[in-house]
């Protein structure tokens, strides 16, 4: 397990957050979603949740975006802010979908193998896409 340190607190990530994390910013291009910052500038970039952490969204990829190190920060920094633009950003119905599923109930985790093999495919799908 590797922590990722911020301003804000300590990230406890497992190799499937990481893969996660991975994907979500492949999809989006190592792009920032908010600013204009992207990877080949230099800027770190983050695979961001947009609702939280919490099972079952964790590993959805809808529930994940690309953002640069200091976006991320304003993110964290900034919730009520953060949450109103990525209302704006996903739609308010995706937002509550997400949210509801978030809030839901406790349910059990996913099998991660399942999961990280699912996110290995679309990594590969995403890495052939570009090639192309």
């Amino acid at each position: 397990m590797r922590r990722r340190s911020s301003g804000w607190k300590q990230i406890h990530q497992n190799a499937t957050d990481l893969l996660w994390g991975r994907v979500i910013k492949e999809r989006d291009g190592w792009r920032c979603r908010r600013c204009p910052r992207s990877k080949a500038q230099g800027w770190a970039m983050h695979g961001a949740h947009l609702v939280g952490r919490r099972q079952p969204v964790r590993w959805m990829l809808s529930a994940g975006i690309c953002l640069c190190a200091l976006c991320h920060d304003w993110g964290h920094r900034n919730e009520k802010d953060f949450d109103g633009w990525v209302r704006l950003l996903i739609g308010p119905s995706e937002h509550d979908r997400l949210l509801i599923l978030a809030k839901g109930s406790a349910r059990r985790a996913p099998d991660e193998q399942i999961v990280r093999d699912m996110l290995r495919a679309e990594l590969k799908r995403l890495k052939a896409e570009v090639a192309a």
